[in-house]
């Protein structure tokens, strides 16, 4: 990536300008797909504190929400108020938030509604504390897009499956990856024509 900024640097012919800019693109692309592999194979460490889940949310529209391909996109948020500030990993939640946004996003070609809605529910499949159920917080990305065709579903979060042109096939799998290290999990829930909802789970853990 070096020797092709020096090279964008001392060449004045526009027609040979294309060949470093396609070098240091593919090198950046690399660098992004050995960083998710990284991701994947050292596994990394957890932060959980004590934090505020649409704090999180709210920062990382307000991040990611102006990019130019998004200006289409209608962004709904529904949050449930009764939900409290309790222990996660705020910063490993963004990036699992961050990845199932850009692919609600890229489904929708820049056009549709992408809604961010969460909700507190009760479950026995999470955490329990005795005999009584446990206390999840479930936070649904939805999408207007195309949907996923069924056989595609069960192969969503395999390694390097895409269906998109240029893509890894490692989000979805990071994305699990970070949810299942947190006694959480993610449900897919999808209909051709009809849209995509990406629900993450995980549990309400409050500070002792």
């Amino acid at each position: 990536r070096g020797a092709a900024e020096l090279l964008l640097a001392k060449l004045g012919d526009a027609a040979l300008l294309r060949y470093p800019e396609l070098i240091r693109a593919e090198s950046d692309r690399m660098r992004r797909l050995l960083d998710d592999l990284a991701e994947l194979t050292r596994g990394g460490d957890l932060r959980p504190r004590h934090a505020n889940l649409h704090r999180v949310i709210d920062d990382l529209v307000e991040l990611h929400g102006r990019a130019e391909s998004w200006t289409g996109i209608k962004i709904s948020r529904e949050y449930d108020p009764s939900i409290p500030e309790f222990e996660f990993d705020p910063d490993r939640t963004t990036q699992v938030l961050l990845n199932l946004v850009r692919n609600a996003a890229q489904a929708m070609n820049g056009k549709g509604t992408l809604t961010l809605r969460t909700r507190i529910e009760s479950a026995y499949h999470l955490e329990r504390v005795g005999p009584e159920r446990a206390r999840l917080v479930r936070i649904d990305v939805e999408d207007t897009g195309p949907g996923i065709p069924d056989e595609d579903l069960p192969l969503l979060f395999t390694p390097f499956f895409t269906r998109r042109s240029g893509g890894t096939g490692l989000g979805l799998a990071i994305a699990q990856h970070w949810t299942v290290k947190q006694g959480g999990r993610i449900v897919v829930t999808s209909r051709v024509g009809m849209g995509t909802r990406m629900r993450v789970e995980l549990p309400l853990r409050r500070p002792a």
